[in-house]
C-alpha cells in the first residue's frame, strides 16, 4: 500500500466530512432561526441528537425484518465467518459482525446495527455472483464503514435533514398563512429569506449526498488496508457495476437504458472514479491477498471448482 497516499486521502476525506457536516448545521441552523428565531434553532438541534440517542437494536431488526433477511449459519458458511473475524480483529472492532443473508434480486451489502453489535447483509444475488475474493473486499468495506462510525454519522445528517425538512414546511405554512396581511401592506417579507426556507431542504439533502459519497471513499480506503488486496475490491466494485447496469437495462425502456443520474444526486461515487482511487494506493501490481488466500482460509482435500457459496447451500439457509 502506498502510505503516503493512503494519509493524504484519509486526511482529505476527514476534513470534506467536518466542512459538509458544519454547513449542514449552519444551513439548518438558519432555516430555524428564520422561522422562529432562538426556540427553532434549539428545536433543530434536539430533533436531530435525539434519534441518535435512541437509535438501537429495535431498528436494526425492524429492517431485517421488513427486508426478509435472515441469519447467516456460521456453521453453514465457516469461511465467510473467518474472513469477517480476521477483519474485525485488525479493524479493532470488539465485536464480530453478524451476517444477514438478504433474498434479492440485485447486488447489494450494507452494515447496519450499533458498533456494539454490528450486522452486515449480504444479498442473494451477491453471494451467488462473487467469488470469495470479491466477497471479502465487499466485507473489509463494511466493516470498515463500522470502524469508521459511518453508521451514526449518516443517522445524523439524515436526522438533520429530516428536521430541516420540518422546518421548511412549517415556515412555509407561515407564510401561507401571513399571505393575506403581506397583500394588504401590514407585513412585509424579504425575498431572499422566504427562498432560503423554501430550498433548504434540497440544500441538506445535496451536502448529505456529497457526505456519503465522502464516506465511501473512506470506507474504500480502510477496508483496501483492512483485507490488504485493494485490486480484489475493485474488482468487486466493477461487477457489481457491470451486473446492476444489465439489470435496470432489462426493466428500463430502450430510450433511458442509457440514462445516468448526474453524480451530485447519487449516494455513491462513480465506481470508474472509486476504482482509481483504490487502484492508486496499490504499490505493486499484484497485490497481497493475505485474508482470503490464506492456508487457513483454504479448505481441506482438493479445492471444488463451483462457488464457495453455491446454489445448493443457499438454499439451506432457513433449514
Amino acid at each position: 500500500m502506498n502510505s503516503d497516499l493512503v494519509f493524504h486521502n484519509k486526511v482529505k476525506n476527514l476534513i470534506h466530512t467536518v466542512v459538509l457536516l458544519i454547513i449542514m448545521a449552519t444551513v439548518t441552523g438558519l432555516a430555524a432561526y428564520m422561522v422562529a428565531g432562538t426556540d427553532g434553532v434549539w428545536f433543530a438541534v434536539f430533533g436531530s441528537v435525539i434519534p441518535i440517542l435512541f437509535y438501537g437494536n429495535s431498528t436494526t431488526e425492524h429492517l431485517i425484518r421488513v427486508r426478509g433477511a435472515k441469519p447467516l449459519s456460521q456453521i453453514q458458511h465457516p469461511r465467510l465467518y473467518q474472513v469477517v473475524s480476521t477483519l474485525a480483529r485488525r479493524a479493532g472492532l470488539s465485536h464480530i459482525p453478524q451476517l444477514f443473508y438478504e433474498p434479492s434480486g440485485t447486488m447489494n451489502a450494507y452494515a447496519t446495527g450499533r458498533r456494539e453489535k454490528p450486522v452486515i447483509v449480504l444479498t442473494d444475488a451477491l453471494l451467488r455472483n462473487l467469488n470469495m475474493r470479491d466477497i471479502t473486499g465487499i466485507l473489509g468495506h463494511e466493516i470498515a464503514h463500522i470502524r469508521n462510525n459511518d453508521l451514526k454519522v449518516m443517522l445524523m445528517a439524515d436526522s438533520v435533514q429530516r428536521i430541516t425538512g420540518f422546518i421548511s414546511i412549517f415556515g412555509q405554512m407561515v407564510l401561507l398563512l401571513a399571505m393575506p396581511l403581506v397583500i394588504v401592506g401590514k407585513v412585509s417579507i424579504s425575498l431572499v429569506p422566504m427562498l432560503f426556507i423554501v430550498f433548504a431542504p434540497t440544500i441538506v439533502l445535496a451536502l448529505q449526498m456529497a457526505l456519503s459519497r465522502t464516506r465511501e471513499f473512506e470506507a474504500d480506503l480502510v477496508g483496501s488496508e483492512l483485507t490488504g488486496d485493494p485490486a480484489g475490491l475493485a474488482q468487486a466494485l466493477y461487477k457489481l457495476e457491470h451486473y446492476h447496469r444489465n439489470y435496470w437495462r432489462s426493466l428500463l425502456f430502450t430510450p433511458w437504458r442509457s440514462y445516468r443520474a448526474p453524480s451530485l444526486l447519487q449516494t455513491h461515487p462513480p465506481i470508474a472514479q472509486r476504482i482509481r482511487r483504490i487502484m492508486a494506493m496499490a504499490l505493486v501490481d499484484s497485490p497481497r491477498a493475505d485474508v482470503y488466500t490464506t492456508d487457513h482460509w483454504q479448505p481441506h482435500g482438493r479445492q471444488s471448482k463451483r462457488s464457495p457459496l453455491s446454489v445448493r447451500r443457499m438454499r439451506c439457509l432457513n433449514c
